[in-house]
């Protein structure tokens, strides 16, 4: 085992020592609770054909699947990238002589303990295909868990690989060509994500299909299923090389973009961050809280942030249909996705600094005013893409209730945000998001 995994397991031995087991069983039976109240409203929204006719399951879960296995995927490339080039541990462990191969497995294992609930998220959620086929429900467990399985081998050997290209003079035209205003080095990993996604998306939806020709009686399916895995291990053998090669070289490639940011950027603005621009006409007091929430969360939660245009995107694709229910499937996603990306003001409060802290005075109704803001315009793309889409689908009418729905929960999530993050922290918030996710979408779309 390797120094730096041993020093990370001594530390959650210690962490255990000192608070026992109670907070890990807390978060995993609050998880539960939560995902638990999610499942009549995924069920009434998602899962009408499992009541219909049973030879029509088999194709609808596999689209189903090719859109779960989306989530997890750019969930995922996200998240390796964070883990890998722009990590806190990076600042640490750079400046000893680690074996990066060490790290990048350590870092990789880390970041899968820490979402193997994405895999668990899915079976709860689609428990109610096992009352209609277990075959096909536990099927559908294993390739998400398999499409979770080459996410993250994939997005290791891409991400390290961006390195190699940022550097490479021959990989510069091509840069150039795609970069826009970006950094040249900085658009070989702007771009590696979305190489993850196109070219794992495509070998996981013949994944899915193998999901649907097995229940069907055709063997080769299990074959279709194994490829994932496959491709997952040959993946992973060239990791080692990679990181030896590119883990040390992208801490230097990082810092001449953030050096080359420094030099064409005043001070103020190399601090500025993701939608500060909107609170510059907010009162000064609620100004300069809604600034430091927006500064801190996006250090701390750039990716949970951004999972708001994840989110979007998702209700976009749903509601792309002349289908009528296509609008109030868009208005659902969009419900859904306000209570989850709110979910970070709970957690600003529980992880800001406290140097911010003892620098700012209390603040009072501005702090909570300024959160609020804050949380409301991060949960905006959620709602707007869906409703642009419907509108130009199915007309104002149709876009004005995904419009009007949204912004409603954007107000409740960004409320019961604040309030939870005061007193109750995300035990609290979690069932509360999820029974009024299920109002909204059950009492007020039908």
């Amino acid at each position: 085992m390797d120094p730096t995994t041993r020093a990370w397991r001594r530390q959650q031995a210690n962490r255990r020592a000192a608070e026992g087991w109670a907070p890990a069983l807390r978060a995993a039976v609050g998880g539960l609770i939560v995902l638990a109240l999610l499942v009549p409203l995924v069920n009434r929204v998602f899962l009408a054909w499992v009541r219909g006719p049973a030879d029509f399951a088999p194709f609808a879960m596999e689209g189903l699947l090719l859109r779960a296995d989306i989530v997890v995927i750019g969930w995922l490339a996200i998240d390796v990238y964070s883990a890998l080039i722009r990590g806190g541990d990076r600042a640490v462990l750079a400046i000893w002589p680690v074996d990066p191969a060490g790290v990048v497995r350590f870092e990789l294992v880390r970041l899968a303990r820490a979402r193997l609930f994405l895999i668990a998220g899915w079976a709860v959620l689609s428990a109610p295909v096992a009352l209609a086929s277990p075959a096909l429900w536990a099927l559908g467990v294993v390739q998400v868990a398999c499409a979770w399985v080459l996410a993250l081998v994939a997005s290791a050997m891409v991400i390290l690989l961006a390195v190699d290209v940022s550097e490479d003079e021959r990989a510069a035209p091509l840069l150039d060509l795609v970069r826009g205003n970006n950094h040249r080095a900085q658009a070989a990993f702007l771009y590696a994500p979305g190489i993850v996604l196109v070219a794992v998306g495509a070998i996981v939806n013949g994944a899915a299909v193998g999901v649907r020709r097995l229940v069907e009686g055709d063997p080769l399916g299990a074959l279709l299923m194994a490829i994932p895995l496959v491709v997952a291990g040959l993946a992973w053998i060239p990791v080692p090389s990679l990181a030896r090669r590119s883990w040390f070289e992208a801490g230097t490639v990082m810092a001449e973009v953030d050096a080359r940011y420094a030099l064409i950027e005043e001070r103020e603005e190399a601090l500025r961050v993701y939608l500060d621009w909107a609170v510059r006409f907010l009162p000064a007091d609620v100004r300069r809280y809604a600034l430091k929430d927006l500064r801190h969360g996006w250090r701390a939660r750039r990716t949970w942030i951004m999972g708001a245009w994840l989110v979007g995107l998702a209700a976009l694709v749903a509601t792309w249909t002349k289908d009528p229910i296509g609008p109030v499937r868009a208005a659902s996603i969009a419900v859904m996705g306000c209570w989850i990306v709110a979910s970070v003001g709970v957690l600003l409060e529980a992880d800001e600094p406290e140097f911010l802290k003892s620098w700012l005075p209390p603040g009072g109704a501005a702090k909570w005013v300024g959160r609020a803001v804050v949380l409301g315009l991060w949960q905006q793309p959620a709602v707007w893409l869906g409703a642009v889409a419907a509108v130009f689908r199915q007309g104002l009418g149709a876009g004005g209730l995904v419009l009007g729905v949204g912004e409603v929960s954007i107000a409740l999530a960004a409320i019961a945000s604040v309030g939870c993050g005061l007193r109750g922290g995300l035990p609290l918030y979690g069932p509360v998001a999820a029974a009024a996710s299920a109002v909204v979408v059950i009492g007020v779309l039908g």
